[in-house]
């Protein structure tokens, strides 16, 4: 019905990992190849995918380190047993401003708001690592057409508020509220997108224990 806002992530890296930039990130991961690794939340997560999206763009082989949750993927890169990952801004923006952490890109169209500094992977000279999660509002298939822009209206007013926007910025989103159809574009170009990346990486769903 509408999409509200987008949740981009960050490439971070160990300060023993000698890279600064996306350039040097890509230099170095041609030269040694299978050596460099990313940790990720848990398999299909955003941290996972996030960066089979990177491998795939740059023409890269780095190796993914699977954790069970975030909260430890972030734990073993800050002791620099695994050397870098992409991460949510609101879980790892205080580790690279106290210089435990090395920020190199973000994606999405244009910086966060709640990181200004970091450039995108656009601006870097990679185009197409564009990751992350959405959030808006769906309602079911045979809701009247009124009912439906009317409700897509009032979220929009609502995420653009002063008293809403500045809250969301300041948490890492990007507050997008589109209209009903760019919903719907979003939706079938992000599985369209993810299909490709999770068949070219091998990415196989785990049965349950």
């Amino acid at each position: 019905m509408s999409l509200v806002a987008s949740a981009p992530v960050i490439l971070v890296v160990h300060p023993s990992v000698p890279i600064r930039n996306v350039t040097e990130f890509v230099a170095l991961a041609k030269a040694r190849p299978g050596e460099l690794n990313f940790a990720s939340g848990a398999p299909g997560s955003s941290t996972h995918l996030g960066g089979e999206l990177l491998k795939s763009v740059a023409k890269v082989d780095v190796v993914n380190i699977p954790y069970k949750g975030t909260g430890q993927a972030i734990t073993d890169v800050l002791g620099g047993q695994v050397g870098m990952m992409f991460a949510g801004i609101s879980t790892i923006r205080q580790h690279v401003r106290a210089g435990k952490l090395r920020a190199i890109a973000v994606t999405g169209e244009k910086r966060a708001a709640a990181m200004p500094e970091v450039p995108t992977f656009f601006e870097s000279g990679l185009v197409g690592v564009d990751s992350g999660t959405y959030w808006g509002c769906l309602a079911p298939a045979a809701t009247p057409r009124d009912i439906v822009n009317k409700v897509s209206a009032v979220l929009h007013t609502v995420v653009e508020s002063a008293d809403v926007k500045p809250r969301l910025e300041e948490r890492g989103y990007t507050v997008i509220g589109s209209a009903p159809e760019r919903f719907g574009e979003n939706i079938r170009s992000e599985i369209a997108k993810w299909a490709k990346v999770i068949k070219t990486a091998g990415i196989k769903v785990e049965a349950q224990q």
